[in-house]
């Protein structure tokens, strides 16, 4: 899909944001979708998405904190999302719940407001430690596959966020130092590499099960290496 973003301003004085999404090579259609600073609004907050790059996330929602409602659910679905749970717990943000999630679908930026999504994935979501009551959890979890961003629990969301976090040390570095995309991981001669990647990788996951005792069974670097080549394959265009 490739969607472009061409801003306007519409009647009632609120920032448009609209999509022409190309699906395929021949389908297109436009999605309004209304954007605005956060700054400039101060209506309270029930349900909050965070996408942002894993170390903007806490600055993110600290400049929404003071609108986030009693009980507020907060989803995490950024890269890094089990070190940004740590530091957002640590903020006095109490009153809120926070979720997990992860994605493994493709897509890479050709031009300002114009994203080319390069391959199709999944997305899953996890409570990790969170308390959030069974009901409100799953109402959550309806609204998100409603809004076409999946709606799959993963009761062991720390485990898939490890074998994300594999993958991404494995095809990332790799294709931005050869320029090319994420299917070049798939060629037999960086094979061994990918490995080496991935045996790292599981080698610090396994002294975290050990310090944060989780009840899932810690992934394997054999299992990180096929994540991450599925990844790849599902993948094959994204650079």
């Amino acid at each position: 899909k490739k969607c472009q973003s061409l801003q306007r301003i519409d009647p009632a004085g609120s920032t448009m944001a609209r999509l022409r999404i190309q699906a395929g090579s021949t389908e297109t259609f436009e999605v309004d979708v209304q954007a605005e600073e956060v700054t400039k609004n101060d209506k309270s907050i029930q349900k909050l998405l965070l996408v942002t790059k894993a170390a903007a996330a806490a600055e993110a929602l600290s400049q929404v904190s003071s609108r986030l409602k009693q009980e507020a659910v907060v989803v995490l679905l950024c890269n890094g999302a089990l070190a940004v749970h740590e530091q957002i717990s640590k903020m006095p943000l109490g009153h809120i719940y926070l979720v997990l999630g992860l994605t493994t679908h493709g897509a890479w930026s050709r031009a300002d407001f114009d994203v080319v999504h390069a391959g199709v994935g999944h997305t899953v979501f996890g409570r990790y430690r969170s308390n959030i009551p069974d009901a409100l959890y799953e109402f959550t979890l309806h609204q998100l596959q409603t809004a076409g961003l999946g709606g799959t629990n993963d009761a062991n969301i720390e485990r898939s966020l490890w074998l994300k976090l594999a993958a991404n040390a494995a095809i990332n570095p790799v294709t931005a130092l050869l320029e090319k995309p994420n299917s070049v991981i798939l060629e037999t001669e960086m094979e061994r590499q990918i490995a080496q990647i991935c045996e790292e990788v599981a080698a610090v996951a396994k002294g975290v099960w050990e310090d944060q005792g989780f009840d899932s069974v810690c992934p394997s670097a054999l299992e990180m290496q096929k994540f991450a080549t599925e990844t790849a394959r599902q993948t094959a265009n994204n650079r």
